[in-house]
């Protein structure tokens, strides 16, 4: 998440552009309509050719499924007038049945996501001659991000609960632009696999981290003249000796490539702070991923950046801020270790503690766990073994991708057929019916209809058994796997299972209404409702928070374990 107001401080130092276009369809800067100020504009500075490029692949998805999207938008209304230009903040209400269906962002199509990668990695590795690494995370957190990463995760929940209220009542979140979309509905879950899959086609090196990737790249350009970081991450701002590119700073369109390069040294300067080791406790001052400032008892607080600068201004070159708490005081210790590129092996990973405990543990123990229930997840039932893909048996993924999904289906139809599966044997048969890379039929494309909410975990759990089978199939050729986008396609998933269910139960012709006897009205029992068995908890809520959300599982009704999260 970065460092809290570090961006603004950014614009007001003219380190970024003041404004650019939230639905740009173009990849770099000069497309972007952007009102840059004087000042960011004397900071540009050309990039040599053949320089090597360090990408933060997470930033980097994100970057270019925002851009993806924005072209999606052009497309579905209409835009004329080439890839650089869109229709900014198209309003909603413009838009007819079929068009706000096709928006979802998790129907964008994946090959539009690689066009965009391959015209990306292309632009400045064929007609630049950069050399290009991509960073990936991987799993392991240290322990000072927990708090950080359940906070990024509850944002998670509210996407799929727009998407749900869509599905089942056709009601859309507040925004009032189609671009607001991107960020409020759940994104395709093989996003970030097509990415991959088509940088591993453009022959790009890869590296694939244990942990966060942005010490890790830093560590790797740390020094050299010619190496860049390209990211969205403010902490790279705070690593030594390291050239540092925000990504929506970059222009290859032209002859030379050009960009904003932040130096830490360069900032400390700028800030006219003494030594740039204070720019590290100037992360501190400000809360960071790893310390929040208004709880730490630290020696020095105030939400003013400025305040926050004046301060360290005043103090010595080799002052560092201190808390009065132990556990915070490690915190900071591990903080300065990371950003000045030490030896992070002394601090401890998190533990994944998912595992441990019962269900009933689990139901009790937070309301940010409560809430996940909105978000779908993998059973463990689901044979993922039987993913790997087999290259003397198996024509693509697709092949691996069944028989997983049919075992885990058999599985279930033997043990209970009452219990609730996210997949069904319809879904599967859908799924197979798709020959790879199969496109729209026009006539799907002009029927109104919106997918069935109880189909959404089905998709989900397809794209994410699709992801996880490419990466346990690391060493099958590109060619043999087949591009995600071929596999499976969310969008026509669900049009397909519309016209298979209209064609098993097609309208019938309108006939009059047989007469009704009226008859006294009578009183209806109250049935119970999921919100009954929760009434001590939510009036105690109520009392005690102004604002209460209350939100029930989607799946409530069919899965036997309800939850209600407050």
């Amino acid at each position: 998440m970065g460092i809290q107001g570090w961006n603004k401080l950014l614009y007001q130092e003219g380190w970024l552009p003041e404004n650019s276009s939230c639905c740009s369809t173009s990849l770099w800067r000069d497309g972007m309509q952007d009102s840059s100020s004087s000042l960011f504009e004397s900071r540009l500075q050309s990039v040599p050719t053949k320089s090597t490029l360090h990408l933060d692949g997470h930033g980097l998805a994100f970057y270019l499924h925002r851009i993806a999207y924005a072209r999606h938008i052009a497309d579905v209304v209409g835009s004329k007038g080439g890839t650089n230009k869109s229709p900014c903040c198209v309003n909603k209400n413009t838009l007819s049945a079929n068009q706000v269906q096709s928006l979802l962002p998790n129907f964008m199509p994946l090959s539009l996501l690689s066009q965009v990668t391959e015209e990306y990695v292309s632009t400045l590795q064929d007609k630049h001659r950069m050399k290009l690494i991509v960073y990936w995370d991987g799993d392991l957190r240290r322990v000072f991000k927990q708090e950080t990463d359940l906070k990024r995760q509850a944002r998670r929940p509210e996407e799929w609960s727009n998407l749900q209220q869509y599905c089942r009542h056709g009601m859309m979140p507040s925004s009032s632009t189609i671009c607001e979309w991107e960020s409020v509905f759940p994104k395709n879950r093989l996003f970030t696999t097509q990415i991959m899959y088509t940088l591993r086609e453009c022959k790009i090196e890869i590296v694939m981290c244990i942990e966060e990737a942005d010490h890790i790249m830093a560590r790797a350009a740390c020094g050299r003249r010619q190496d860049y970081v390209i990211g969205n991450d403010s902490d790279f701002c705070f690593f030594p000796s390291i050239n540092y590119i925000p990504l929506h700073t970059l222009n290859a369109s032209h002859s030379v490539v050009s960009a904003c390069v932040i130096r830490r040294a360069t900032l400390a300067e700028t800030l006219d702070l003494d030594d740039e080791t204070k720019l590290v406790e100037l992360a501190i001052l400000m809360g960071n991923d790893y310390v929040d400032p208004s709880r730490a008892q630290l020696d020095f607080y105030s939400k003013s950046t400025r305040d926050c600068i004046d301060y360290l201004r005043s103090k010595p070159s080799d002052y560092q801020v201190t808390s009065t708490l132990p556990e915070v005081q490690e915190a900071l210790r591990f903080i300065r270790t990371l950003y000045n590129l030490g030896d992070l092996s002394e601090f401890p990973f998190s533990e994944d503690d998912e595992e441990e405990g019962s269900d009933e543990e689990m139901e009790d123990d937070s309301e940010e766990k409560m809430i996940q229930s909105l978000r779908p997840a993998i059973p463990i039932e689901v044979p993922i073994e039987l993913a790997k893909v087999l290259p003397l048996k198996d024509k693509s993924v697709k092949d691996a991708v069944l028989r997983c999904l049919q075992a885990y289906v058999n599985q279930n139809e033997i043990y209970d057929e009452s219990e609730f599966t996210m997949i069904t044997q319809e879904h599967i048969d859908i799924f197979r019916n798709i020959y790879l890379g199969q496109a729209f039929q026009p006539l799907l494309e002009q029927s109104s209809w919106r997918p069935v909410w109880e189909d959404v975990p089905a998709a989900y759990l397809i794209e994410k058994i699709v992801s996880l089978s490419m990466q346990e199939s690391p060493d099958v050729p590109v060619v043999r796997l087949y591009s995600p986008f071929s596999i499976f396609n969310q969008h026509l998933f669900h049009a397909l299972l519309w016209e298979s269910r209209s064609k098993q139960n097609p309208p019938t012709s309108p006939a009059d209404p047989e007469p009704v006897e009226s008859e006294a009205p009578r009183e209806v029992e109250r049935p119970e409702l999921p919100i009954d068995e929760h009434e001590d908890k939510i009036i105690n809520a109520i009392q005690r928070n102004r604002v209460t959300i209350i939100q029930v599982c989607p799946y409530y009704g069919t899965c036997p374990k309800r939850k209600m999260a407050l």
